[in-house]
């Protein structure tokens, strides 16, 4: 073999061995110039934002992206948290199964009962006994909160039907033994969900080709004077194409979900909190959402 050929092949050797760790390390920045969303939300700062306003505040959070249905980020999303009128969701969920199965239709005429007093909602106690479409309770029931409006429902489609659909599904933590005002908080005697399984009706209804699918949502879960000024859609509204949220308080809790639809993307934040005064609960979700929303959309 030619004497100059041997020395060019010897250098081509060096000069390959010599490039394959750099190839390596121009992969590792390509992969680091594109982080996962799961990544970029830093739940430490969470933590620290929660800390900041309070030490005895439990809590829980979950994001899911809508359209793939992936958790992108969590702490404490499989914990049973006290429900309220988070409640909803399940009762949403097991009235869809139950009309698609046909069981049930939404012009079904279903008794009112008036049976927490008080709190926020569209259905009072002069129309204690009267009847109502399902539709229209179940719109009462997501876009004003209407805890009546929950009670009726559930005990329409029965608390054994939300429970067995739920654990069917394998919707982690939920719970529901008790009417909304026949509660304790945080007691044996209370409603229990997850932040997982909330996100995991979200998204299924979020999907869902039925009467009750995005559209439902997106026309009920309206933001009004008070999602405007509460917890996570404080200062969401200007920032998205499409706000919507649901929100219950308490004196000592507060739970809510917003629904936010930017581009091409859709997320839903879950957060779950007790153990302190509800108007520093708001302030705190406030903030986190801010910081989420911020991290994923952009």
């Amino acid at each position: 073999m030619n004497f100059k050929r041997v020395i060019a092949l010897i250098l081509v050797f060096i000069l390959t061995a010599a490039l394959i760790p750099f190839g390596g390390v121009f992969a590792a920045e390509k992969e680091a110039e594109e982080p996962s969303v799961l990544t970029e939300i830093d739940f430490s700062k969470i933590d620290s934002i929660v800390s900041k306003y309070s030490k005895t505040a439990v809590y829980s959070v979950a994001v899911v992206d809508l359209k793939s249905g992936e958790i992108v980020g969590s702490r404490n999303m499989e914990e049973k948290m006290s429900a309220s009128n988070m409640i909803a969701f399940p009762i949403l969920f097991t009235a869809d199964k139950r009309i698609d199965a046909g069981d049930i239709t939404l012009d079904r005429s279903v008794k009112f009962k008036y049976i927490a007093v008080g709190g926020r909602g569209e259905l009072y106690k002069n129309s204690d006994g009267k009847h109502y479409s399902l539709e229209r309770l179940l719109c009462a029931m997501l876009r004003s909160g209407d805890g009546n409006a929950s009670n009726s429902v559930l005990d329409f489609v029965t608390k054994r039907s939300v429970n067995t659909y739920c654990q069917a599904n394998d919707f982690p933590g939920v719970s529901i033994a008790y009417f909304i005002g026949k509660t304790k908080e945080n007691s044996k005697q209370d409603n229990f969900v997850s932040a997982k399984a909330l996100c995991d009706i979200l998204f299924i209804q979020y999907n869902a080709e039925t009467d009750l699918g995005r559209d439902f949502l997106a026309k009920n879960l309206t933001v009004n004077k008070d999602t405007k000024n509460t917890g996570l859609g404080r200062h969401l509204e200007d920032k998205t194409d499409t706000l919507m949220d649901f929100y219950n308080v308490t004196t000592r809790k507060y739970n809510d979900v917003s629904i936010v639809e930017k581009g091409d993307t859709a997320y839903a934040v879950v957060w779950m909190s007790n153990h302190e005064r509800h108007v520093t609960l708001e302030d705190v979700a406030c903030e986190v959402g801010d910081y989420i929303f911020e991290t994923i959309c952009g």
